[in-house]
């Protein structure tokens, strides 16, 4: 720390965290994976920290009946947007997509005299660009390499905006990208919060100080994607980030009211922002906390999330008004991301997070919860008023953790008075982990350390048809991979998501699905019939629920009474047994 360094933060709440798995099923979650013709995936550090099974994940889907050579050759789902007849929180307009997870280590248990003492948080999130970005090399991407991205650590920060675009081109567009270079190395750049709980972890010291690279999870600092570590393991941040939170399954409900208030979707959040020498703001900064920032001429700015910029609304009064009238979530504040800090403007605003008690699901265990259905969660898809189709990824964050020490023991303070003690409370053991709260004596809240995290392939999101704009939106999917469940394992076999869907006669369904060519669960690994390592689907109709064997054509009814509304060829005058004989990419249809 600096001279000029203000005192750690007080920390009263230790936890033990263990290694705990969890997968994607909808939205397909990759584990790393991208196009492999193995059981195992090839880079476990592709785009993030997944030290999760590596027979987990589902390859990125194929346009075509062959393997995809080129990214125009892969198939992204796409889904429509919710509509501006959603906003206020009206059912009409809605977009509708379930999300399915499995995560192996138990949650939603909150019985004290529970031998085990776990804890569990679970965070769902998104971020979303627009199709066209200023620099191609931020574009968010599966890639056609199973290679990281390339990264060279230099000590300080670019001189200029040339040295910084000499940097950072060492970037490859042909590599997956979800969070973008500035944003690791901002990270890198960034000093540690000192105040986190490191225990006996000795974190990497890199040219006089730690950075925000090296928490107690991942005291070396390694890289996996452009992945920040400590935004990463802690939640809620308390900097600026490009997740955008969806739903928080708290350990207990009454914690709700503290992630609710302190997510990022509506809380600001502050950074230290300085200077190249010709007035350009700077992508980064070593100070994280507002009184070094000052000391050391930086300036320290609240920033707001958003969805998108509204550039027509030019005042605050502009901004207000239109708030009123649509009931769309306009802000006025400096977005997170802008160029000139001085200026405010109005923008769209994420929806606060649901939040709840986690659903419950048993230890050891990557299966249904109680109910028999998978743990999942219905997203209403977010909403944005200009139209603009939007490119999107979607993670998942699961924290457990075992409780050691009571949070109002105020004997427990900092890692360096324990050091001094000679009495550090918890040594490192393989598959236990530990972490700090930085909120106040009583809320009794860690951050949510990711420990094994999940996230999505790359899918845009599209506005509505004309047309549609008040419609439900009702997405269904198939999920799992070709094989018997022993074959695909930790993945699933195919089923529809959802498994059972409920809708008003009106409502609309877009059906939709992919899947691999080259997907090989093993030797011998594709029970199921079809051609070896390919995902095929498709739509039949039963007599009714529990039946295993679909009816005779001439006696089918499935598409008696429904109407074509959206197909990606706007051929919509297709007969039932077009429908019932051809495979069709995604279309739109009314009950």
């Amino acid at each position: 720390m600096s001279k000029c360094a203000i005192p750690c933060l007080l920390l009263f709440f230790i936890v033990i965290i263990v290694k705990a798995d969890i997968y994607l099923h909808n939205p397909r979650g990759s584990n790393n994976r991208l196009n492999e013709n193995t059981a195992g995936r090839r880079n476990a550090n592709r785009l993030f920290d997944s030290q999760n099974n590596n027979n987990g994940g589902y390859n990125v889907g194929d346009r075509k009946a062959t393997a995809a050579r080129t990214a125009s050759d892969q198939y992204q789902m796409k889904y429509f947007q919710s509509s501006a007849a959603s906003a206020g929180g009206s059912k009409q307009g809605r977009s509708i997509l379930k999300l399915e997870w499995t995560n192996q280590h138990g949650c939603g248990i909150t019985n004290d005299t529970n031998p085990s003492k776990r804890q569990c948080n679970i965070v769902l999130q998104y971020m979303c660009q627009k199709l066209i970005v200023e620099n191609p090399r931020d574009r968010l991407r599966d890639g056609t390499s199973t290679n990281t991205q390339a990264y060279i650590y230099r000590n300080g920060y670019p001189a200029n905006l040339r040295t910084y675009n000499s940097y950072k081109s060492i970037v490859r567009t042909d590599r997956g990208l979800h969070e973008n270079w500035d944003w690791y190395d901002k990270c890198m750049q960034r000093e540690q919060n000192g105040g986190l709980f490191s225990a006996d972890q000795k974190l990497t010291v890199r040219n006089g100080y730690i950075r925000s690279t090296s928490t107690r999870q991942n005291r070396n600092g390694a890289r996996r994607g452009y992945e920040c570590p400590e935004e990463r393991d802690y939640y809620p941040y308390w900097h600026p980030t490009p997740w955008i939170d969806i739903a928080v399954f708290a350990q207990n409900q009454e914690n709700c009211s503290y992630y609710i208030k302190n997510s990022f979707n509506s809380h600001t959040y502050g950074e230290c922002v300085q200077f190249y020498p010709d007035g350009v703001r700077r992508h980064a900064s070593r100070w994280n906390n507002a009184f070094e920032c000052k000391c050391h001429k930086g300036t320290w700015v609240q920033f707001s999330s958003y969805l998108e910029l509204a550039p027509e609304l030019k005042t605050v009064e502009e901004c207000v008004s239109a708030r009123k009238s649509t009931k769309i979530n306009y802000i006025w504040g400096i977005p997170y991301d802008t160029k000139n800090i001085t200026k405010k403007e109005c923008m769209v605003a994420p929806e606060k997070p649901f939040c709840s008690q986690a659903p419950v699901n048993r230890l050891n265990h990557l299966g249904n919860g109680i109910g028999g259905e998978t743990n999942s969660f219905d997203w209403k898809l977010p909403y944005f008023p200009s139209g603009s189709e939007m490119r999107c990824v979607y993670r998942a964050r699961y924290n457990i953790r075992r409780r050691l020490f009571h949070n109002r023991d105020k004997r427990l303070k900092t890692t360096k008075t324990l050091e001094r003690r000679n009495r550090v409370p918890v040594q490192n053991k393989p598959g236990r982990e530990t972490c700090w709260s930085r909120t106040p004596v009583g809320n009794q809240h860690c951050p949510v350390r990711q420990n094994l995290p999940g996230q999505s392939h790359v899918f845009p999101l599209d506005a509505p048809s004309p047309g549609l704009d008040n419609e439900t939106i009702n997405n269904l999917n198939v999920r799992g991979k070709r094989g018997n469940i022993v074959q695909v394992f930790p993945a699933v076999e195919y089923d529809f998501v959802p498994n059972n869907l409920e809708m008003d006669s009106e409502d609309l369904v877009h059906i939709q699905w992919t899947g691999s060519n080259t997907h090989n669960n093993r030797n011998n690994g594709n029970a199921g019939q079809g051609t070896d390592g390919t995902d095929r689907s498709n739509i039949l109709q039963m007599a009714k629920g529990g039946v295993s064997y679909p009816l005779a054509f001439a006696d089918t009814t499935l598409w008696n009474n429904s109407e074509i509304v959206w197909i990606y060829h706007n051929e919509l005058n297709i007969k039932q047994w077009t429908l019932l004989s051809v495979w069709l990419p995604p279309d739109i249809t009314r009950a």
